[in-house]
């Protein structure tokens, strides 16, 4: 019996990810192919305006919001779930095209290099 490499292991817990985040309704829009470097304004483009409100509602307006009806669960988890869908899309694309880049421009050194110093 061959044992699995962590890559294999990795690949396959990816690839439930991605199935995973496929099953997400209404779908997560796709990742367009130019992103600026600061993507934390990227869910207020790609996300509904009832989303973005709603994931960065503090905690204690979104407990008050559904208890009061005004919101429900499913809109809340929904919302949520989109995001969250979407912020792996993010973090996968910048591990697939930004960090190798990053990684090229400055060789790591090590904790004691003086190559550290800026």
């Amino acid at each position: 019996m061959t044992e699995k490499t962590w890559q294999d292991i990795a690949n396959v817990a990816q690839e439930y990810r991605d199935a995973s985040i496929n099953h997400v309704e209404p779908a997560i829009p796709a990742v367009p192919n130019s992103l600026p470097l600061d993507r934390t304004d990227v869910p207020k483009y790609l996300l509904s305006t009832e989303e973005v409100v709603i994931t960065q509602m503090p905690p204690e307006q979104l407990i008050a919001s559904l208890s009061a009806g005004k919101l429900t669960s499913i809109a809340v988890t929904t919302a949520f779930l989109r995001r969250a869908g979407l912020a792996q899309a993010l973090v996968r694309d910048l591990k697939l095209f930004g960090l190798p880049l990053a990684y090229k421009a400055r060789p790591i050194a090590s904790p004691n290099s003086s190559q550290n110093e800026p």
